[in-house]
């Protein structure tokens, strides 16, 4: 059984998949933006299905976020779809990137440790 080739950038421990529909008005460059956020140091892989207006995105939490990639849409006039379903989940996203970052900071403590050197206990 094959895995799938991740880019050398992204650390597969804190990968995220996140899929969103999206809005916007006018002749909408698909390619272009799809190859822009791409581009992003961070991002693993996008997919944009102009026909449905969503886009599937996977990315390193612990270096990128779902702003990043909004960024670029809203560069071309495309925002997230402002429904209850599609508001719920990228308000769970971004939850869930913020407390990945976090967590990231964070020393992990175990209770076989002295707390104040770091040390092990004997």
């Amino acid at each position: 059984m094959s895995e799938k080739k991740h880019k050398a950038t992204i650390n597969t421990n804190y990968l995220v998949k996140r899929h969103l529909k999206l809005e916007g008005d006018g002749d909408v460059p698909w390619d272009c933006i799809e190859k822009e956020i791409d581009r992003i140091i961070g991002i693993d892989e996008v997919v944009l299905v102009k026909d449905e207006h969503t886009i599937t995105v996977s990315y390193d939490a612990s270096y990128k976020s779902l702003e990043d990639v909004e960024s670029i849409l809203d560069n071309h006039f495309i925002s997230v779809a402002k429904d209850w379903w599609n508001n719920t989940k990228k308000s769970w996203y971004e939850y869930t990137d913020e407390n990945i970052k976090a967590n990231i900071k964070d020393t992990p403590w175990s209770c076989h440790s002295n707390p104040l050197t770091g040390k092990k206990k004997k």
